[in-house]
């Protein structure tokens, strides 16, 4: 059981540090084969490599300058 938590705090970490490093790529890893993105202008459900590029559009336009954590 350690394991399965150990490891989804891994896919967590690494989720987040696709957001800090605004990496659609590492991002676009964890998508399943549809991905539901809701952007202004962009609220549908996409491919898994055209969620990617939306996300890398997004990145490009809002490149992110704080990442705040709540848990």
């Amino acid at each position: 059981m350690a394991t399965g938590i150990a490891s989804a705090q891994a896919e967590a970490d690494s989720v987040i540090k696709a957001f800090h490093n605004a990496d659609a790529e590492l991002l676009s890893e964890y998508f399943s084969e549809t991905i539901d993105i809701g952007l202004p202008k962009k609220d549908q459900d996409y491919g898994k490599e055209q969620g990617r590029i939306v996300m890398a559009e997004f990145f490009k336009e809002n490149p992110p300058e704080e990442l705040l954590i709540q848990e």
